[in-house]
């Protein structure tokens, strides 16, 4: 029977180890399991040593089968196990995850995060017996044959048995490992032990440290440290001898190194060590005790501690070198790491000089000082008195100025925990906070956020970009330094709202015991799975974790490995209540200091309550995570509860505090709604005579209104919550499932009821059916507490006995569906699709009962309280009509309700009624409330947009009429006879700012996000769920349709998948098996041989070639999976019921979804593609084997326009590209359900309006009314960039529709950044989405250096280039690799240089050679470079002023010339999406009709468009049109007979010039041979046909001559992958994307801020200030030489050097004491941006060097 089933693929499966593992019960062992290898991942995994299994005991096979499987297995699926230890990726360690990895390097610095000490369970749990049979081991033997005793006893040896055998076994254990390196380790202890020889005993000790360098646990097998190290030790206390000294320490340290287990027992040299310290005689081996004890102290810190070894390490800081110094303060750090308040005494000495050196100049040493902080406030953090002694007066100042350093001197990590030890020092002493205040804390918070501000003090509040982890800590400390808020009146719900916060409410924490006997705590999904499987009375569970397997047995209270037979004990411990995480119980105490200070000290109150508000607010309103929104919240309301009347006005009156109230009150996020009534309850009380008036005009009255009449408190969710159900069940709904329905309903965005919820729902089967039927017995114990009724009518007991999931064994499942007591069980697995997709019931037919939980009850109170508040909140100010309605604000609703009504389509009323709105909008202050109520929205998308027969007055009458009140522009009908040119838009400015308030107001997109709040500042909140991700596995059930039975069943048993593996990595897991052949529907299906068996040429035909044919599709439900979804994301969105996963902002607490997708079984249908369908699955599978061009010449409806064209001179006419804006309805591009949808159409109408204004009229100027960026919505844009931020949304490629539609259907919303960042999101494969993401926030990646996940892991293809055939060579390049998903990477023959730089200067050469003269692809004229090198002399090059476009072919080019052209179009139609798809740029200066086409715009290309072709012709035709105009107007001219209308006409003329004098014929202007129609060049233009020349000019030039070449571009660029992403962006931005920022003027301070000095400089070095003065007076060609010369790219990239990844880097060129740096020139690393500089002696001398080598340091990468 094959049980568990491993298998990891990833995203296109580029590296994938798939696993088999078959268990069959007889014998106790598995057979090996089988890989299938690609091609790549042979190549990664060959760095790995071929370890071969020493020979060994046959009784001890079963557990030496962990080399072949077992944890390295999993671990080093992942390419190089468990991340980049350079040699120690060979290490055995890797494959054991020794808990020293997990806690050792990056992490050793963070206080622990609830992921490691599981993994450290994990890992000394298989460290136990793995060692003993990769015979690496460094314990004695009595341990060893401990272990082997305990392994064999768990495998069921009796254990009286093993007495006699024990001598026996160890000879022969022993007899397998004896040589090479341990028997040496032998010889040479006697050495270390040869007492009275020093001679001798120094020998061995250099001996012993060579062997230890170069040994890693393999080598080093059976090393014997119990006896080495007390030899070392002896040998360390010769105070007489340096050598021997130095060599034994160093000895210690590489043991250490090599064997990290080993620690245990150096620990006994920690006193030895320390008198080094204490009197130092010799600095060398001071520093090398230093060394060794920064090793002990990531694990034994407390030993250190104890012995007083933090003193002893500070104790000479000063006299050592650097690295010592930074030794000495990580030892100081890791000894604060669990430090108790009774060993404070042990640091107390230390703290002054500690403080002092947060001063100092070295980052390294500042961070750990600050650490150290950091982790003693932690720990003390209860302790008042103890906070007081650490937090001295300097050190206050002294972290003050650490936090303004620019450029900033400690990592965003470190900065997160340094704010985070303020908040709390401040929350739980407030007598600190007090003298914060007193620091002037305000302005320095206020510099963080903000910048610097340029001393004015009010106006537009600007913040800096941060991310939301450090925003949260800025806006905690904010809340913290107020007093806080009474516990009584409007303020006692608050207790209710706090309970359930954060990580509380688990009923219990499971632990595990370690070899030492310290507990570790589980994390804590798997500790709510095993509680779950507790509580519900099961025997054992099988828990995976970190890829290892363990049988949890409840009866023993043991964990035992299942590889290797460990056991260890494990305890439930009961959760104590709250947690104290900051803020819990201090609002109990007496008068709070921080209150008095407000009493005392109002000026000073006053100075932070005004420096601060604003930018709370600001916070606020453009932050969109939850845990950032309500600590603002908070601190805002701490701030107006405190703040007096006169102060409040002051500072209230530039925020529109009311609207934001009324947009809170309709939050679905019961915090928040609390919050916001609180602060209108404070307003109300504080200044009733504004707010009266403005909580009526803002809607705030009509929000509480709702609130205080609602029934149901929320009202959208059910909504969704019930057509969820209804569409998805077909069979039954008894009425107590919709009951359970509408109880789930409510939402889950506050923190405080999320885990309520999904402990109380989801959780309590916990799914685990599957152990129960896998271990073929029921629980024995009756659950403990039933939770479900039994199932109501036969028909679903059916249903659950022929689910799927029973299938494992026919028998059980049959017994488990008669035995009462798992009924519960077993409807909840049903729950999941596991029911037959055919019926789908997607709410189980067992009612749920509602949870009776203490906090769902809390949810309940705080509805009342909401519901009851709001009514007395009404009755209280709004009542009795106490406001006089004469109040002349508002009467504004009226004006505009009644202007509203006219804006009839069946009546014409003229233009009053929008002078009306108009008035109203841009003169008056109408509320988004007031635009709301009057249905003006409504009213005028139908006026803008209607088109039917009905209409009086026709559609574009009506838009005329809307420009001439909005801009200004003439009455329809009275067009003038000049351009027409309008100029004042500010009404329909006014007009829009107002809507998009009115969007912010109304919309209720949902943000996923995961703020991981508080964690201990270890770096990234990603890292810790990334390292989730890596470590737990998705159990799938694979399972045919029912609908087909032509391809083999699987057999196999639920499979366990990589979450993050695609759908399409299932589908070749298969295909290679064989499933994915079609047979006949009648051969027999059941001898289709093992599972296991792979059809080599499949496997083969897979490996090789990017795109295979699709042959399986994959259901979940009814849910066709795309190939490019993640598995994870596939059965979040598709596999849980509507209501347990609703568009809740859940994430924030439960970042890696409900447990109950891990602990399922999701059911996977798969059935053959039919052939007809293949064609349209490419789309679906996001295959690029195809692409999706645009019908090509040949169709006949085409040959015949053509004829048209050809013969008779008729060209299609222009399309307006209004038409296809103007609808009132949503554009298909647009599913998503939101309140502000007919906002945002409007907007989309208003912004096309503004944008082709000018093609509703014959001769008006081509510009926008108001520019694009007037039209973004900051509300949009932050939820955006804070969605765009999130790692985990990208890695599971989980970003939420609204998202992505309305970035393509209205991307005038979002800035280009944001939408540049979400294109690379969605356009390519998630790994280069993660790269995006980890080169546009660098923080994400900086905490653990050993999550192996968050690298993302892009294949890259080399390939070597010859200067001389460049273009030749870079044509074969893309034919090979242009639709290969690797990044391309590219050096040159002869030439030492590759990565970055080469690659980048490959674009930008290529980009060059394409413009040259002699390929005829470019209109332009020639020109020459300015700085040729090599064979670019002489070359001449295509240029325009305007940007190149294609040269036109006429009907006679021939076919030869156009096949080339065409190739070539081809050509750079791969290298632009290639080098957009690796982030590279091109140097490509392309005109906007080129871009149009790129986007398909090509139908609505006019002769506006000329002008940025071809000035010289444009402006001709421009007066030629005007001919026409005039010869219009004379023939509608009525006065004029025939004869006169003739001359008139004759008469007209250009520049006194007339038309037939020109000498035109139908030839296009500049091409001869280009004839416009057949036989044109016979043909003269005369008046009379002029019309019809200047029409087929305009049409050759930018449609007929060039369709071909861009129809080859476009089928060249969708061979990359498809253009339709590109629909992100205008055309006028494309070559923002392509070729990056235009050229800048360079100034000081933005390269002070972008670029790193290091390496021998500083920011205050001589040769960095001239560098930036020199850089800055550069023109635009020396920038671009610059430029190329340091990056390889000419341009930068969008953002400019803010954006250069790597940071330009300028290190110090070193030179001998005899050379003078003024002699020698600058040299570069591209590949990482560093300029290596000499310290020029003056200013002069620099500039000619840097243009010197810029000049000649082209084209060439050697070392230097």
């Amino acid at each position: 029977m094959l049980t568990a089933e491993h298998w990891s693929g990833t995203a296109h499966g580029s590296l994938e180890l798939i696993k088999c593992v078959c268990e069959r019960e007889s014998n106790r062992r598995r057979d090996e399991r089988r890989r299938i290898r690609s091609s790549e991942c042979l190549r990664k995994s060959s760095k790995k040593r071929s370890e071969s299994p020493p020979a060994e005991l046959p009784s001890f096979r079963r557990s030496t089968r962990q080399k072949t499987t077992g944890s390295c297995a999993s671990t080093s699926r992942r390419g190089s196990g468990l991340g980049k230890r350079g040699a120690a990726d060979t290490r055995r360690q890797d494959k054991m995850a020794d808990s020293d990895n997990n806690q050792d390097g990056a992490n050793s610095s963070a206080a622990r995060t609830e992921e490691t000490p599981q993994g450290a369970s994990a890992s000394s749990s298989v460290a136990g017996a793995v060692g003993m049979t990769t015979s690496g081991e460094s314990e004695s033997d009595d341990s060893e044959m401990g272990r082997l005793q305990a392994l064999l006893e768990a495998r069921g040896l009796p254990p009286h048995l093993f007495g006699p055998l024990g001598p026996r076994m160890s000879q022969l254990f022993h007899r397998t490992i004896g040589s090479g390196a341990s028997s040496k380790a032998q010889q040479l202890l006697q050495g270390l032990q040869a007492t009275g020889d020093e001679s001798q005993q120094l020998q061995a000790a250099i001996e012993m440290c060579q062997l230890l360098v170069m040994g890693n646990e393999e080598t080093l097998g059976g090393f014997p440290v119990k006896s080495v190290v007390p030899a070392l030790i002896t040998l360390l206390q010769m105070e007489h001898n340096f050598d021997i000294m130095n060599h034994a320490s160093r000895a210690l340290t590489y043991m250490m190194e090599a064997l990290p287990r080993s620690s245990a027992v150096v620990v006994d040299a920690i006193p030895v060590f320390l008198e080094k310290l204490q009197v130092i005689q010799f600095i060398d081996v001071a520093e090398q005790a230093l060394t060794a004890l920064e090793m002990l102290s990531r694990r034994h810190s407390k030993a250190i501690l104890q012995a007083g070894g933090l003193a002893d390490c500070l104790l000479y800081l000063e006299f050592f070198s650097i690295n010592a110094q930074r030794n000495a303060l990580a030892i100081a750090a890791n000894c604060c790491q669990s430090i108790t308040p009774d060993e404070f005494h042990f640091v107390a000495d230390s703290l002054p000089l500690l403080t002092q050196r947060l001063t100092h100049q070295d980052k390294k040493s500042v961070e750990s000082t600050c650490l150290c902080f950091a982790r003693l406030v932690d720990n003390f953090q209860h302790e008042e008195n103890l906070l007081q002694q650490v937090a001295s007066r300097d050190l206050l100042t002294n972290i003050q100025q650490l936090l303004v350093v620019t450029p900033p001197v400690l990592s965003s990590g470190m900065f997160i925990m340094v704010v985070r030890m303020f908040s709390l020092m401040c929350s739980n002493c407030p007598t600190l906070a007090v003298q914060l205040m007193k620091q002037n804390i305000a302005e320095t918070l206020r510099f963080l956020l903000c910048g610097a501000s340029n001393g004015s003090c009010q106006e537009q509040i600007d913040l800096v970009p941060r991310s939301p982890q450090e925003l949260y800590e800025l806006t905690s400390l904010i809340c913290e330094l107020m007093p806080c808020l009474p516990r009584e009146g409007i303020f006692a719900v608050d207790a209710m709202l706090k309970k359930g916060s954060a990580h509380t409410t688990e009923a219990a924490v499971w632990q595990w015991r370690d070899d030492r006997g310290l507990w570790h705590p589980y994390n804590r999904i798997d500790s709510r799975i095993i509680e779950t499987a507790h509580q519900n009375g099961e025997d054992e569970i099988s828990l995976s974790t970190l890829g290892r397997v363990y049988t949890i047995d409840f009866n023993s209270m043991q964990q035992i490995n299942e590889d290797t037979g460990t056991a260890r004990g494990i305890q439930r411990k009961p959760n104590p209540l709250a947690n104290p995480n900051s803020g819990g119980h201090l609002e109990v105490r007496g008068e709070d200091a921080r209150a008095q200070l407000m009493k005392e000290d109002p000026e000073l109150a006053k100075c932070f309550i005004k420096t601060l508000f604003g930018v709370l607010y600001e916070v606020y309103s453009s932050s969109a995570g939850p845990a950032v929104r309500h600590k603002c919240l908070r601190a805002i309301l701490r701030i107006i509860y405190f703040a007096d009347a006169e102060l409040l006005k002051d500072v209230l009156r530039n925020h529109a505090v009311s609207s934001h109230i009324a947009s809170m009150l309709s939050s679905q996020d019961l915090k928040i709604v609390v919050g916001s009534l609180q602060m209108a309850e404070i307003l109300m009380q504080k200044l009733p005579d504004v707010f009266s008036v403005y909580f009526r005009r803002e809607g705030v009255m009509h929000q509480v209104k709702n609130l205080a009449e609602s029934e149901t408190f929320f009202t959208s969710p059910p909504k969704a919550c019930t057509s969820g159900t209804a569409s998805l069940c077909t069979t039954t709904i008894t009425t107590a499932t919709t009951t359970a329905a509408s109880n789930v309903t409510p939402d889950l965005g506050s923190p405080s009821f999320q885990h309520t919820m999904d402990d109380s729902l989801d959780l309590s089967p916990q799914g685990r059916l599957s152990d129960v039927l896998k271990r073929k017995r029921l629980p024995k114990r009756g659950p403990r507490r039933p939770k479900y009724s039994p199932p109501r009518d036969d028909e679903k007991v059916d249903n659950q006995a022929k689910s799927p999931t029973t299938t494992a064994s026919p028998k059980s499942s049959f017994l488990a569906s008669l035995n009462p007591k798992t009924w519960g069980k077993l409807g909840a697995q049903t729950n999941s699709t596991n029911s037959e997709p055919s019926r789908t019931a997607g709410v189980s037919g067992l009612a749920r009962a509602t949870p009776k939980d203490s906090i769902s009850n809390n949810r309940d109170k705080i509805k009342a309280w909401i519901k009851e508040q709001a009514s007395k909140f009404v009755e209280r100010y709004f009542n009795s009509e106490n406001v006089d309605g004469s109040n002349p604000a508002l009467n504004v609703l009226q004006r505009l309700c009644t202007a509203t009504e006219q804006l009839n389509l069946q009546v014409d009323r003229g233009v009053e009624c929008l002078m009306e709105i108009c008035s109203i909008v841009s003169e008056s202050d109408v509320s988004s409330f007031e635009i709301q109520h009057s249905g003006l929205v409504k009213q005028l998308l139908l006026y803008l947009t209607s088109n039917s027969d009905r209409d009086v007055v026709s559609r574009d009458q009506r838009i005329k009429r809307f420009l001439h009140i909005f801009y200004s522009c003439p009455m329809p009908g009275q067009e003038p006879l000049y351009r027409l040119e309008p100029t004042e838009n500010g009404p329909l400015l006014a007009l829009v700012h107002k809507m998009n308030s009115c969007l912010s107001q109304m919309e209720q997109f949902p943000v996923k996000v995961h703020d991981f709040p508080s964690g201990n500042g270890n770096g990234s909140r990603g890292s810790q769920a990334l390292k989730f991700f890596n470590t737990h596995q998705l159990k799938c059930q694979l399972q045919r349709h029912p609908d087909c039975t032509n391809v083999k069943q699987w057999k196999g048993g639920p499979v366990k998948i990589d979450p993050l593996a695609l759908v399409q990595a299932i589908e070749r897991y298969l295909v290679v098996r064989g499933y994915g052949r079609v047979r006949e529907e009648d051969e027999d299906s059941d001898d289709d041989g093992s599972d296991d068996e792979i059809d080599e040429s499949l496997a083969a035909q897979f490996l090789n070639s990017g795109s295979v044919r699709h042959r399986l599709q994959f259901y979940i439900g009814e849910h066709l999976l795309p190939y490019n979804m993640t598995v994870y994301q596939a059965v979040r969105q598709f596999s849980l019921q509507p209501e347990e996963e609703r568009e809740s902002t859940d994430d924030e607490a439960n970042p890696l979804g409900r447990a109950g997708i891990w602990t399922k079984t999701h059911t996977i249908w798969y059935k053959p593609v039919r052939e007809d369908e293949d064609g349209c699955k490419d789309a679906v599978g996001g295959k690029r084997g195809r692409a999706q061009t645009a019908p090509t010449k040949t169709s006949p409806r085409n040959a015949k326009k053509q004829d048209e064209l050809w013969h008779d001179g008729v060209c299609p006419s222009v399309t307006n590209p209004l038409d296809v804006y103007l609808i009132s309805e949503p554009p298909e591009g647009i599913t998503f359900d939101d309140p502000s949808l007919e906002v945002i159409l409007l907007l989309r109408v208003l912004h096309s309006i503004s944008r082709y204004w000018f093609y509703l009229y014959d001769n008006a100027v081509c510009k926008e009314v108001i520019s694009t960026s007037e039209f973004i919505n900051s509300k949009l844009t932050a939820k955006a960039n804070r969605q765009l931020q999130d790692p985990l949304v990208i890695m599971t490629g989980n970003i939420p529709t609204w998202l992505t539609e309305l970035g393509k259907t209205c991307p005038f919303f979002f800035p280009f950044d944001t939408r540049q960042m979400l294109f690379y999101v969605t356009a390519f494969d998630r790994d280069r989405a993660m790269q995006r993401l980890l080169d546009t926030n660098p923080e994400i990646n900086q905490s653990d250096s050993q999550d192996s996940r968050v690298a993302p892991r892009l294949d890259r293809k080399k390939r070597t280039i010859n200067r001389e055939e460049l273009l030749k060579q870079a044509e074969s390049v893309m034919q090979d690799l242009g639709s290969s998903r690797a990044m391309l990477e590219i050096q040159y023959e002869n030439e030492v240089g590759t990565g970055l730089g080469p690659t980048q200067e490959f674009y930008a050469l290529v980009s060059q050679e394409l413009q040259r003269a002699d390929l005829g692809l470019w209109r332009g004229e020639e020109v020459t470079l300015a700085n040729p090198k090599g064979s670019q002399e002489g070359t001449k090059y295509m240029f325009s002023s305007r940007g190149l476009f294609a040269v036109p072919f006429g009907r006679s080019t021939k076919p030869a010339h156009i096949a080339k052209i065409k190739m070539k179009f081809r050509f750079l139609g791969k290298l632009m999406a290639k080098a957009i798809m690796d982030f590279r740029l091109l140097d490509l200066p392309l005109g906007l009709p080129f871009y149009k086409w790129m986007l398909r715009h090509e139908s609505s290309i006019s002769s506006h468009d000329l002008i940025n072709i071809d000035p010289g012709v444009a402006k001709s035709i421009q007066h030629l049109e005007d001919i026409i105009r005039q010869k219009k107007r004379l023939e509608q001219d009525q006065s004029y007979t025939r004869e006169t209308l003739q001359q008139a006409l004759e008469s007209l003329n250009m520049n006194g010039c007339s038309v037939e004098d020109l000498g035109l014929d139908f030839t296009l202007p500049g091409f001869p041979n280009i004839e416009l129609k057949k036989g044109g060049k016979d043909v003269p233009v005369t008046i009379h046909n002029l019309e019809e020349y200047l029409r087929l000019v305009v049409y050759w030039t930018l449609n007929e001559g060039v369709s071909r070449q861009f129809e080859s571009f476009r089928e060249g660029f969708e061979s990359v992958f498809p253009l339709h992403h590109l629909q992100y962006f205008y055309p006028e931005e494309l070559d923002q994307l392509l070729c990056g920022s235009k050229s800048e003027t360079w100034d000081v301070k933005t390269l002070m801020e972008c670029c790193r000095p290091d390496h021998g400089y500083t920011h205050d070095s001589r040769a960095v200030r001239f560098l930036f003065e020199v850089l800055s007076s550069f023109d635009a060609e020396q920038q671009r030489l610059f430029l190329q010369f340091v990056t390889g790219s000419p341009r930068l990239p969008v953002g400019g050097f803010r954006s250069l990844n790597p940071p330009l880097t300028i290190v110090r060129k070193t030179f001998e004491s005899t050379e003078n740096p003024d002699d020698f020139l600058p040299s570069v690393m591209t590949c990482v941006n560093y300029l290596k500089l000499p310290d020029y002696s003056s200013i002069e001398i620099m500039r000619e060097k840097l243009l010197i080598a810029a000049r000649e340091g082209q084209q060439s990468f050697h070392l230097s």
